[in-house]
């Protein structure tokens, strides 16, 4: 989630490449581009677990849906009818709703619900399918991760080549390019390689990220900007994001298994981990008040304020929240 925020604060300015500053802060963005797929390796890690469909999936959709279905709906009205009217002053006509109901993309990161919906959706076939094999769940992930930049490399190339265009996700196939890292996070949950491996995954992370980092602010065009995209689903930022989950989640099991999974330090993370959910779905709204009213100038000193505002912020938003049984519904 601190990655997210990052991501939201930084991106306005780099994509403007007329302000001082903007490679920095494209590299601060890129830089954490494998959050949102790493998001969603952790959410297969613990949704793919068997466990989590013992009672079947009539008791898995109950338990999930009751969680985001309410969520889902407030924050969508929150950010049509406040955050785009009174924050931003940008109404949306009947034509743009209908176009982003088609795409599920009503407000910034608020795609990824929709996201998440589609993955609950097909969690317990997966779960059936894969029953906590780790060969089959390997091959699977990969196999789906491989197709699904094979796809989009196919859509890039062909808009490049001047031919006919492929059809974009749409709010009911969102989910689709995410399957493949979403059993993958199942498939490595448990795999905590040596000191040597970490260091060469590491550095695998590093030269990808710094790849398509090199992309963006130098501009390469052709054919090899399609068949190395920058995107969640290009396959640089999977395989990276990847290679990031596998040293991430090593390095937290190693230093918080056991008895250091109790005390002050575990209670802290267990709130924040907590909260997480409930700050990607505020954190927009207050990086929209803190630029309208706060901090409206671009600079780049501007938008690093604005990330660590925005985390102060949103964080305490949800933990606060989250202790008032109605809040809690929605964060």
């Amino acid at each position: 989630m601190v990655g997210v925020v990052i991501i939201h604060a930084m991106r306005p300015l780099g994509i403007t490449r007329t302000v001082p500053g903007w490679q920095v802060a494209t590299g601060l963005d890129l830089a954490f581009i494998w959050s949102v797929p790493v998001f969603v390796m952790i959410s297969g890690a613990l949704v793919l677990d068997p466990a989590a469909h013992s009672r079947g999936p009539g008791a898995f959709y109950r338990r999930r849906f009751a969680r985001i279905l309410p969520a889902l709906v407030v924050w969508h009205l929150i950010y049509l009818l406040f955050v785009r009217q009174a924050i931003e002053a940008k109404p949306v006509s009947l034509v743009e709703l209908r176009t982003m109901a088609v795409d599920g993309d009503f407000y910034g990161a608020l795609w990824f619900l929709w996201v998440i919906v589609g993955l609950y959706l097909v969690a317990p076939i997966l779960a059936g399918f894969l029953t906590d094999n780790r060969r089959r769940t390997l091959i699977t992930g990969w196999a789906v991760t491989g197709y699904t930049a094979a796809v989009f490399t196919l859509m890039g190339l062909a808009q490049f080549w001047g031919q006919a265009i492929l059809p974009s996700p749409t709010i009911l196939t969102q989910w689709w390019p995410f399957v493949g890292l979403f059993v993958l996070g199942l498939a490595y949950r448990d795999r905590m390689p040596r000191l040597a491996t970490l260091i060469a995954l590491a550095g695998s992370a590093t030269a990808l990220l710094a790849l398509v980092t090199w992309q963006v602010i130098s501009m390469p065009g052709g054919a090899f900007a399609e068949l190395s995209q920058v995107a969640y689903h290009g396959a640089a930022v999977m395989v990276g994001s990847v290679c990031v989950f596998i040293v991430g989640n090593t390095i937290g099991t190693r230093i918080f298994a056991g008895k250091r999974s109790e005390g002050p330090t575990a209670d802290v993370l267990r709130i924040l981990a907590e909260a997480a959910f409930g700050v990607y779905l505020c954190h927009q709204l207050i990086l929209a008040l803190l630029v309208r009213y706060v901090l409206p100038t671009m600079t780049l000193a501007n938008s690093v304020l604005l990330a660590a505002l925005t985390l102060v912020g949103a964080f305490a938003l949800s933990v606060a929240a989250r202790q008032v049984p109605g809040l809690r519904r929605i964060f």
